[in-house]
Formats: C-alpha cells, sequence, structure tokens
C-alpha cells in the first residue's frame, strides 16, 4: 500500500466558486479518503489534503489551478527526465500533463495506452515518433496525436537532448510513474538508460494502469 502524501492547496481569490480539486476534497472527505482537519484554515484559504501519490505543488485560483515552474514532481524514466505538472487526482480525471527532456537515445519502447489518449507537443530538439506502423520526424511546434491502444513510442535518435510536453486525455496513466515506474532524481548524475530488465519487475504495474509493451522496429 502506498503512503499518502499530503499537499497543502493554497487558494487565491474568492474560494466560494470551487474548482474540481475542491469538489475532489469535499467527495474525499466524505469517503474518509482526504483530511480537512480542524483548524486547516489560515484566513478561510488554505486546505490541507491527502492523496495516494506525490503531487505537483498546485495552487487553486478561483476554481482553477496554478502550478509554478517548479511545481512538479520529477522522475528519471528510460533515460528521460520527466516533471509530471499535472494529474487526474488534481483535474478531476480530466487530464495528466508531463514536461519531458529527452536526451540522445532516450525514450520509451513501443506501447499502448488501454484506456487514455496522448497529446505530445514539441518544444525544442527533435525526436522520432511510431504510430502504428508509421515513423517521422517531429521537430518544435509540431504536435503528435496518439489515439488510445495504438502502438506508439518516441526515439531521441539526434545528438542533442528535446523537449516537449506530453499530455493524456482523460488523466490516470502520468500515475504509473508516481506509483514506481520512475526513479528519483539524485544530484550531480544523469538519469540513466533502461534495458529490458527494469520492465520485468514493473508488469503488474502496467497492467494496473494499462500499458503494454509492444513489438516495434529497432532503434
Amino acid at each position: 500500500m502506498n503512503p499518502a502524501y499530503l499537499a497543502k492547496v493554497v487558494l487565491s481569490g474568492d474560494p466560494s466558486g470551487p474548482g474540481p480539486l475542491l469538489r475532489r476534497a469535499e467527495r474525499q472527505k466524505s469517503m474518509g479518503d482526504a483530511a480537512l482537519p480542524a483548524g486547516n484554515e489560515i484566513e478561510g484559504v488554505t486546505l490541507s489534503i491527502t492523496f495516494s501519490q506525490p503531487q505537483p505543488k498546485a495552487l487553486v485560483t478561483d476554481g482553477g489551478l496554478h502550478v509554478p515552474a517548479d511545481g512538479g514532481v520529477t522522475k528519471w524514466v528510460f533515460g528521460d527526465t520527466y516533471s509530471i505538472k499535472l494529474t487526474a487526482q488534481l483535474t478531476d480525471n480530466s487530464l495528466g500533463l508531463i514536461e519531458a527532456s529527452v536526451p540522445p537515445g532516450g525514450g520509451p519502447v513501443p506501447h499502448t495506452h488501454a484506456l487514455e489518449n496522448e497529446i505530445f507537443y514539441m518544444l525544442s530538439g527533435e525526436l522520432e515518433f511510431l504510430t502504428g506502423e508509421k515513423t517521422f520526424t517531429a521537430g518544435p511546434g509540431d504536435v503528435v496525436f496518439v489515439p488510445r491502444s495504438l502502438p506508439h513510442r518516441f526515439l531521441n535518435v539526434g545528438i542533442r537532448p528535446a523537449t516537449m510536453l506530453f499530455m493524456y486525455t482523460p488523466g490516470g496513466a502520468e500515475g504509473l510513474f508516481l506509483d514506481g515506474c520512475g526513479d528519483d532524481p539524485v544530484p550531480g548524475q544523469q538519469a540513466p538508460m533502461w534495458g529490458p530488465e527494469r520492465l520485468a519487475p514493473l508488469a503488474d504495474l502496467l497492467v494496473k494502469y494499462g500499458v503494454a509493451p509492444v513489438p516495434g522496429p529497432a532503434a
């Protein structure tokens, strides 16, 4: 069982119109899954909420969310560095949003998502994408949409890092990286590349999140 992670949610503006996070907090409170203890208010605008996974540092603004630049949860995955900015738990299951830095040689194995669509928006550098049986190169400003159940992967075949945003709709698959499929960064070191041996211990976790590795073309 995962430990409970306490998130301090700070409201700014008028909290009279609760957004998705506040609706979730009230719903979880009634189920005993969130902690809103007595004396938790500071001028009526601060809540303490428990989650089963670490969460980005979110500020609730008039029913919306503001995640500062350094507010994401950072994980090392397949040699990449992921900063999880938004999660299903924070967005009422609407989406999960991740900022990724992909070094040369980085990227996941080909796989499918049973439950979520995935959208990629390139910020810098270039990545080779596989969608279905087609491979192509995407660069800054390009968008790639992958519907659920379609095999896909991205791979940095160049000599410079690439950065991008990617999101899941609805949210949920980003929880995989927070739930054990991701290493905590080590200061002064680079993210290590993962070999096939890293996937075997993650089999049950992949099934939990509807992720299935599939055969793909050689890099």
